[in-house]
C-alpha cells in the first residue's frame, strides 16, 4: 500500500496569489510538484479505471487544504504520475515571485544597493532602514536573500570596506516575527518528542517550524528554494498530523493499519476495505488558525554568498 500527499491553496477570486495544488511523496525519493487545481473538484479525482483511492474532501471557500492519494496495487510513483496526468504544472520559482511587481524587487534591490554605498566603509545597512522607509518588505528581502542576490547578515554593526562589486550586505537590527514571513495565520499543528511544530505557507511555498522551548521562538526547519530537500520533513509532519487528527476511526488497530499505509508499509488489508476506510478519512477541511503565534520571534537560516549558510537570530 502506497500513499502521496497533496495540499490544496484555495485564495479569494480577487487575489493576486494563484491557486495551486501540491503533491508530495517521500518514498522511493522525494517528489514536489506544484500544480493548477481544476476548477471544478479542485482536488484531481484519480482515474476511475485505476485503484486510486482519494481521502473524503469537502471544499468551503478559501483556505488551506489536505488530502491523500492511496493506492493498494500501485507504487508511490505511479499514483503521482496518475494524479498528476492532465494537470497545468507551477514552477516554483514563479510561485515565489507572485505578489512581487519585478519593478517593485528590482526598486528594493537598488534601495539597498544606494543606501550600501553610505555605510559601506563602515557600518551596514539594517533591516529598518529599508522597512521604515517602505524602500523594501521582508518577503522581498528574504526572496533576494534566497535567490543570492543579497547577504543578510546577524546583528553585526561594523563591516571591513569591501571592493565595489562585492555582494551587497544587510543586517538583521531586529528579531523578525513570524508575522513578518507567515502568509497567514493558519496553519497545521502538532506535537511530537523536538515539541510544537506548525506547518504553513511562507514565500509561496509549505515550510514547517519548531517552537525553541527554552526560548520559545520559532525555528524554521525546512529550506527556501529547496522544495525536494524540504519534502521529508514536510511529509513526517503530515504523518502525524493525519494519525493525531483526523483518522475517522477510534480502533487501535485501524489506526496503526493506516499508519502503516502512510509509511508505505506492505500490508494484507483487503483493498476494498481500505478503501472504504481512506475515502472516511475528513482530512480536507481548512488549516485552523493560530493566531497567538503571529508576534512570536523567528530564527532562520538563509543562503550565504560565501558560506552558503549564514545564520540569523533575534538576540
Amino acid at each position: 500500500m502506497h500513499c502521496i500527499f497533496a495540499v490544496l491553496l484555495a485564495t479569494e477570486k480577487a487575489s493576486s496569489v494563484q491557486d495551486r495544488m501540491i503533491i508530495m511523496s517521500d518514498y522511493p525519493y522525494p517528489f514536489y510538484g506544484v500544480y493548477q487545481p481544476p476548477f471544478e473538484t479542485r482536488f484531481h479525482q484519480p482515474p476511475i479505471n485505476y485503484d486510486i483511492t482519494l481521502s473524503k474532501t469537502h471544499i468551503e471557500g478559501p483556505g488551506t487544504y489536505n488530502a491523500l492519494y492511496c493506492s493498494p496495487t500501485l507504487s508511490s510513483e505511479n499514483i503521482v504520475k496518475l494524479v498528476t496526468r492532465g494537470l497545468f504544472y507551477l514552477p516554483s520559482k514563479d510561485l515565489i515571485h507572485q505578489g512581487y511587481e519585478s519593478h517593485e524587487l528590482g526598486t528594493c534591490q537598488s534601495s539597498i544597493q544606494t543606501i550600501s554605498q553610505n555605510y559601506r566603509q563602515s557600518q551596514l545597512p539594517s533591516l529598518d532602514d529599508l522597512i521604515e522607509k517602505k524602500h523594501c518588505t521582508i518577503p522581498q528581502i528574504i526572496l533576494l536573500a534566497t535567490e543570492g542576490m543579497i547577504t543578510v547578515r546577524q546583528n553585526v554593526a561594523t563591516t571591513v570596506a569591501k571592493d565595489r562589486y562585492a555582494p551587497l550586505e544587510l543586517r538583521l537590527n531586529r528579531p523578525l516575527k513570524m508575522k513578518d514571513i507567515l502568509t497567514s495565520g493558519h496553519v497545521f499543528q502538532i506535537t511530537n518528542a523536538q515539541g510544537r511544530q506548525i506547518l504553513s505557507w511562507s514565500q509561496g511555498q509549505l515550510h514547517t517550524f519548531r517552537k525553541d522551548r527554552k526560548s520559545s521562538k520559532w525555528k524554521l526547519l525546512t529550506t527556501y528554494g529547496a522544495d525536494a530537500t524540504n519534502v521529508p520533513k514536510i511529509c513526517a509532519f503530515l504523518r502525524q498530523f493525519h494519525i493525531d487528527h483526523h483518522v475517522g476511526t477510534k480502533d487501535s488497530s485501524q489506526k496503526n493499519k493506516l499508519y502503516s499505509y502512510l509509511y508505505n508499509a506492505e500490508n494484507s488489508i483487503d483493498a476494498d476495505k481500505f478503501s472504504l476506510m481512506a475515502q472516511s478519512l475528513d482530512l480536507a477541511h481548512k488549516l485552523p488558525s493560530i493566531a497567538s503565534i503571529t508576534n512570536d520571534q523567528v530564527l532562520i537560516e538563509f543562503p550565504d554568498l560565501e558560506s552558503r549558510s549564514s545564520f540569523f537570530n533575534g538576540d
